[in-house]
């Protein structure tokens, strides 16, 4: 029961995402620009939006706008093309997208102030997403006082308050790769995450051995993930050895064996059946040219 609950435990770390759609949505540019694309893909199959509406100055001919999908474009091109920040933008469009909006001008202008008009898909103030919106421009501007002002923010409710606050301690700690910051964090699973998100960038195994016990997950959880995340950055096969679970430990060794392509990394493998589909995908990704070389965070 207790790997059960570890192998939990860390299925929902390795997804790195604690709001999954805010993080697809707000966390990432990419996906900004993939979704907008998508918008403009569809729009173009429809009639489209006259010339003067789309180019019109922040973005106020859009409402001429008949075909809703083609207004939408029109709204969301303004704020991409010339990030003109124009918060009248925001408020026309409908959830998600409005809140993407919001964030997007409050990072641009490094300002909190845009978060505060996120609202849920009914219309209501979105606790969630608002401090997701405050932890992005404390990311973006590395000043982990911007955090403090979550507080302020979503105080309806405390618990939200407090993790979301820690957890964007988290983030700034990480974009600065500063380890110190991690001691603001009082919860002591958070902090853990944070050390283990910084020892690689830092390359230090010293970070892994501040970690505390984890009372609900086992007593090395944390310090036996940020061992393996770090021999995995660095393919150091010898720090898989200081990996106190066997199943974690075999986890490491098979992704510095693919990797590296080399098969003989799989012989240390403690499970005879992980060890034989260690080979077998090791063979798997020669024979098929895959090349994992570049990966920094250890394979699922």
């Amino acid at each position: 029961m207790d790997r059960v609950r570890r192998r939990v435990a860390i299925s929902k770390y390795r997804l790195k995402s604690q709001k999954p759609l805010y993080n697809f949505l707000l966390g990432n540019k990419l996906h900004l620009l993939i979704l907008v694309l998508i918008i403009l893909i569809v729009a173009c199959s429809k009639q489209p939006a006259s010339g003067d509406a789309l180019q019109a100055k922040g973005g106020s001919g859009c409402d001429q706008v008949s075909v809703k999908d083609d207004k939408v474009v029109c709204n969301m091109q303004t704020p991409v093309a010339n990030e003109k920040g124009d918060l009248s933008i925001c408020s026309r469009l409908e959830w998600p997208l409005s809140s993407v909006c919001y964030q997007g001008v409050a990072e641009l202008k490094g300002d909190v102030s845009p978060c505060i008009e996120i609202k849920d898909p009914e219309g209501a103030k979105d606790n969630s997403g608002i401090s997701d919106c405050i932890s992005a421009v404390a990311v973006k501007k590395e000043d982990v006082s911007v955090c403090d002002k979550i507080k302020g923010l979503v105080e309806e409710d405390a618990e939200l308050e407090e993790q979301s606050t820690e957890f964007c301690y988290r983030d700034v700690a990480v974009a600065k790769k500063e380890d110190k910051l991690c001691g603001m964090i009082g919860d002591s699973g958070i902090r853990s995450y944070c050390l283990v998100y910084i020892s690689p960038e830092k390359q230090s195994p010293a970070l892994c051995e501040q970690i505390e016990d984890d009372e609900i997950f086992g007593p090395s959880l944390h310090k036996d993930l940020c061992f393996e995340y770090l021999a995995v950055f660095r393919t150091d096969a010898p720090l898989c050895e200081k990996i106190d679970a066997e199943y974690l430990r075999d986890d490491c060794f098979n992704s510095i064996a693919r990797k590296t392509s080399d098969a003989k990394m799989c012989e240390r493998i403690i499970d005879n059946e992980n060890k034989g589909k260690c080979i077998g995908n090791v063979k798997y990704d020669i024979e098929n040219g895959i090349d994992l070389s570049d990966i920094t965070q250890p394979l699922p």
